[in-house]
């Protein structure tokens, strides 16, 4: 009876003994996991954060190559917006200088006009100018207003069509100095001469502040 006792607390303690360490596998597991699940978010994290600096680097390089493209673009339309004011300018300057030089083309034409009018009258003859005269007149009249049609400023075209215009009467018959005594005649030319030649300041001043701002920019 005793012998059974003792065999059977002693095969008690070998149970109570293994008993701890079977439940302690499950607790150890337990235990585990968080540190495992832990690990695991760290390395998706850092896996997540190159990925991430990876993408952030090509949005920048792309962002970097748009600012270069914008300002190529930019400067690219400056250049076209610089080299055509350039031509524009060009051109304008030209076209007044070659204007300037008709216009004193007309200026002289149209002064010998008069003064032949005025010589014949003293001789009460009103015939119509020299040969060669009006085609003279009439050819600069033509590229005259060819010139003015490109000026940019509307008050000078119209100034300068006004003395085209004056200009133009110059070729016709004296119809106005006809029968004139020598004291009226004399007046009247004098007038004529003196009205002609204020018009003709009045187109030459404003022609030349614009051929100096041209030149001065």
């Amino acid at each position: 009876m005793s012998r059974c006792l003792v065999g059977f607390k002693a095969e008690s303690v070998q149970l109570s003994r293994r008993c701890p360490e079977s439940f302690l596998e499950p607790i150890q597991e337990q235990a585990m996991e968080p540190a495992i699940a832990s690990q695991i978010i760290i390395g998706v994290a850092t896996i997540v954060a190159g990925l991430g600096g990876y993408v952030l680097a090509g949005l920048n390089e792309r962002s970097r190559d748009l600012r270069a493209i914008n300002r190529e673009e930019i400067t690219y339309l400056t250049r076209r917006t610089e080299e055509s004011e350039n031509r524009r300018r060009a051109f304008q300057l030209d076209n007044l200088l070659e204007l300037q030089d008709a216009v004193h083309v007309m200026a002289r034409l149209s002064a010998r006009a008069m003064h032949s009018d005025h010589m014949q009258a003293r001789e009460k003859q009103y015939a119509i100018l020299p040969t060669g005269w009006s085609e003279e007149m009439q050819a600069n009249r033509a590229n005259v207003y060819r010139l003015v049609s490109r000026v940019l400023d509307d008050d000078l075209r119209f100034q300068i069509r006004v003395f085209t215009k004056s200009s133009a009467g110059l070729s016709l018959l004296p119809k106005d100095i006809e029968g004139m005594e020598s004291d009226s005649l004399e007046g009247h030319m004098f007038e004529r001469y003196e009205e002609f030649s204020a018009q003709f300041d009045q187109v030459m001043r404003p022609l030349g502040d614009q051929i100096r701002a041209l030149l001065a920019r």
